[in-house]
């Protein structure tokens, strides 16, 4: 049996738009139930129930199993990876044959119901599946997935980054627009329902200019000077429309704080690491294997109440966070964690044949270089102490060392741009990992962000490649060709023709 433990992964940002009523919620809302007893005083997106969640994550399959919240966020631990909740944005990771662009629409609409009339952006990414065959549609192909994007985005982009013949990583990103009306999407029709009432201006995507990238860097190495003249050039020029009123000429690259003056801060820098890892070691991964029979493993406890984390030392990872875990009958773990505005989370799928694990977190992190005592003013605890400083390598490197795959996929997006007015970076957050060696590297400009795609693959200590399990793309062919359904591809001569004298080869279904 394989499980596919490649997640899909949507952000969303919004915002009101001027002249929009804000609904702060009730503040004696219950946020996980009656045992809990935790009140809810936060707003935005906050203040919609565990309840409606799951109502929305029903259309996905998976369930929520727990939720930790702070005074910043709420983190729900689902039955197949996450959710977090903030006031103005949503993070929705899910793994296995779950369909998760089938919930935008009821994404939008529960937005809209809470007074957010505006997208700042949305990112959707994928690593490729080791099972594409398992997946539902839309999720069966990218091609089928950008379809619905671009059915309710606007200027949306589609991205495919590494070697498309070995492990890779698929990105879509969309700029500011108004909130998409589309009732559902419909897998049998395999189309998006529009609602009947709904002004087609509305329903439809908005065509706008895409953005300059040289004006979007240059406009924000003034915003952080101090000047807001340049602002309004970062944000692509929309037609005219009844509803310009609404969009907020704010510049998306200011847009990552509070949805609203009630619990408005100020301006951070979003960065987000994530490491998508494969070929796990078999030894390191007993850890992850609930089993009530063995003795050693039952230390692991299992459900709500693993050890997984001390066990693993993952619980140093991230020092003073609070988290929250599940380990998974017959195997597969997860973890959410929370650490005032930031946020981390693991999902392990440790068996053999499909063994993959990935880590996520958004924690502002140092390169060695700029690794000083002085801490990050937005790194801080609700009472004002700073959080210990974390470099890249040193939690790269601690992640790593617990899992020792043999294949990593890290990325890296940050909005920490404009400091010269240049697309290009001044340095990568993560270049040498001990025991890995660097094979393909990637780095785009986006608007307000740059992104960095890297792949690592395991050496021994005599500096060669570690044989990696079979891979997503030639390793589907090579098991074709072994159970008979394609005729291997045969080796070409110098002369131009087929080796062993074929004069064909059969093609990959």
């Amino acid at each position: 049996m394989s499980f596919e433990g490649a997640e899909k992964l949507l952000e969303v940002w919004f915002h009101e738009g001027p002249g929009t009523v804000h609904d702060h919620g009730d503040a004696d809302a219950v946020i996980d139930g009656p045992a809990q007893k935790k009140r809810r005083t936060e707003c935005g997106l906050r203040a919609i129930d565990r309840d409606t969640w799951q109502t929305m994550l029903n259309v996905v399959k998976c369930q929520i199993l727990s939720v930790i919240s702070n005074a910043h966020a709420d983190a729900y631990l689902l039955s197949e990876s996450s959710l977090f909740v903030f006031p103005n944005r949503i993070i929705l990771k899910t793994c296995g044959t779950t369909t998760l662009l089938l919930a935008l629409p009821h994404i939008m609409e529960l937005a809209s119901q809470r007074g957010f009339a505006v997208i700042d952006k949305l990112f959707y990414s994928r690593k490729c599946f080791q099972f594409p065959d398992k997946q539902q549609w839309p999720h069966n192909s990218w091609d089928d997935e950008v379809d619905i994007l671009d059915g309710m985005f606007a200027n949306g982009a589609s991205y495919v980054l590494g070697k498309t013949n070995a492990d890779h990583w698929y990105l879509y990103v969309a700029g500011e627009q108004m909130v998409p009306a589309v009732e559902k999407i419909c897998p049998e029709s395999r189309a998006l329902i529009v609602p009947e009432t709904a002004d087609p201006i509305e329903g439809a995507p908005v065509v706008a200019n895409p953005p300059d990238l040289l004006a979007c860097v240059a406009s924000r190495a003034e915003s952080r000077c101090g000047s807001r003249e340049g602002s309004r050039a970062m944000t692509p020029e929309l037609p005219a429309t009844d509803m310009d009123d609404l969009v907020s000429q704010t510049s998306s690259s200011t847009l990552a704080r509070a949805a609203c003056g009630k619990c408005a801060g100020e301006v951070v820098e979003d960065r987000t690491m994530e490491m998508l890892m494969t070929g796990l070691d078999e030894a390191q991964m007993r850890a992850y294997f609930y089993n009530d029979s063995d003795a050693q493993q039952a230390k692991l406890g299992n459900g709500s109440t693993n050890l997984v984390e001390k066990l693993t030392g993952l619980d140093s990872l991230i020092p003073e966070c609070t988290s929250d875990s599940f380990l998974f009958e017959p195997c597969g773990w997860s973890q959410n964690a929370l650490r005032g505005q930031y946020y981390s989370t693991f999902h392990v799928t440790p068996e053999p044949s499909c063994s993959y694990a990935s880590f996520e977190t958004n924690i502002p992190l140092v390169s060695d270089m700029d690794h000083t005592d002085a801490h990050n003013d937005d790194d801080v605890a609700d009472d004002g102490h700073a959080f210990p400083v974390l470099t890249y390598k040193d939690v790269a490197m601690q992640v790593l060392n617990v899992f020792q795959p043999t294949n990593v996929t890290l990325t890296h997006f940050s909005n920490a741009v404009g400091v010269d007015p240049s697309p290009m970076p001044p340095s990568l957050p993560v270049l040498a990992l001990d025991g890995y060696r660097l094979v393909d590297i990637t780095i785009n400009v986006l608007p307000h962000y740059h992104l960095f795609y890297a792949h690592y693959v395991r050496e021994d200590e005599h500096g060669r490649v570690v044989p990696a399990p079979v891979g997503p793309a030639r390793g589907r062919r090579a098991q074709l060709a072994e159970s008979g359904l394609v005729a291997p591809v045969a080796p070409v001569v110098a002369n131009g023709a087929l080796a062993g004298g074929s004069s064909s080869a059969g093609s990959l279904v």
